[in-house]
Parts: structure tokens; sequence; C-alpha cells
């Protein structure tokens, strides 16, 4: 299975909560997840996330979008369009 999480800025928090909850319920999973960065995001806090993920599923990779989009549902199509 593959598991998509997106995030923005004021979702990274969230994010890394949630990828944190996941680790907990089952140390290694037998999925993949793929990270979808907007691009407002810094790199380096994108990356974080990566390795959390990295901890926990058999493949992890990352994404970015190439702008940054607001508003909904105009940013949410957006980034599903990148996924």
């Amino acid at each position: 299975m593959l598991l998509c999480l997106a995030f923005h800025p004021g979702d990274v928090e969230s994010a890394r909560n949630l990828l944190g909850w996941i680790r907990q319920l089952d140390r290694r999973l037998n999925h993949s997840i793929l990270l979808v960065s907007d691009a407002a995001v810094q790199y380096s806090t994108a990356l974080e996330l990566l390795e959390i993920a990295k901890e926990t599923f058999v493949s992890a990779k990352l994404i970015s979008t190439k702008e940054s989009k607001k508003g909904w549902p105009q940013a949410c199509n957006y980034m599903f369009l990148v996924a």
C-alpha cells in the first residue's frame, strides 16, 4: 500500500505527530509513504519528516510542489495533482 501525506507549513507539526503516532503503533510497516511538501516548507524540515518516515515505512520518498498555493480547494487540488 502507498500512503500519501501532503503538508504545508501550518501542517508540519501535525504531520510530525502523525508519523510519530504511526511509529508508536507499529515499529515497521510493510508499506510505502510519499511525502508531498508544499514549496513554502523549509527543505530541512521536510527532510526531517522524511527521516522519521524512513524509520517506520519500508519505503519513503519526498517530493515538493514547484510553487506554494493558498486557498481551498485550489491548494489541496494542486498538491493532489503533484502527487
